[in-house]
């Protein structure tokens, strides 16, 4: 090999290097931006897990075990979801004691038991108590939906790093004993939106109650 072909080569290996180099280079920027993309993300998911948690702590419609209810996580290809656990209601939490059975005050002539029924008037407020009860809790669980809701498209907008096609989801699981004698153990709701919904209620092309009306509400 002469001297100019040596050249050549070594030329050709520089150029080569160098491109390599600098494929190396961009992987590695886009990896970084890749992982600080994903580091803002989870801050912000920190952030709305405490506002979420504010809502409740203020909200006169439910009641909480503790701060740090709700917790948050992002799904690949989906988005961001967030769980939380309050009951509906903050009244006294009061559960159905049956009755206890009449008791016996007495024998006639005939060696006959002589029974003493349970008051009726007694019964009847309590039934009344607890269908009034039970209306407010459902006033209160509509309003905690609400509260949800604004929440949501307050908030979720700022999760900027997700995709318009990505979702907001907040998964409420509620009242997971029985409450006020119903043997209803609770259940969950689910709220959830595409963040383009979010995005155009914040550039002002979606006014509040149609941006609303997008949040799908799954009650089970």
């Amino acid at each position: 090999m002469t001297h100019s072909e040596t050249h050549v080569g070594s030329w050709k290996i520089f150029v080569v290097a160098a491109l390599m180099v600098a494929a190396l280079g961009l992987m590695a920027v886009s990896a970084t931006a890749a992982d600080d993309t994903a580091s803002r993300l989870d801050r912000k998911v920190r952030v709305m897990e405490r506002v979420l948690d504010e809502v409740l702590i203020q909200s006169p419609n439910v009641v909480v075990s503790s701060r740090g209810v709700t917790r948050g996580l992002v799904l690949e290809e989906y988005g961001a979801l967030f769980t939380l656990e309050a009951s509906v209601g903050t009244e006294m939490f009061v559960f159905a004691m049956p009755r206890p059975p009449a008791a016996p005050i007495g024998e006639d002539d005939a060696d006959h038991i002589i029974v003493a029924p349970n008051r009726p008037d007694r019964a009847g407020r309590e039934d009344e108590w607890l269908e009034q009860s039970n209306e407010k809790r459902a006033e209160q669980y509509a309003a905690f939906k609400s509260e949800m809701m604004d929440a949501i498209v307050d908030y979720g907008v700022t999760l900027t790093e997700l995709g318009d096609d990505q979702w907001l989801a907040v998964v409420a699981f509620l009242d997971s004993r029985p409450l006020l004698g119903s043997d209803d153990r609770g259940g969950r709701v689910m709220f959830k939106i595409k963040m383009r919904d979010l995005r155009q209620h914040s550039a002002g092309n979606l006014s509040r109650d149609a941006v609303k009306g997008r949040v799908t509400v799954e009650e089970r």
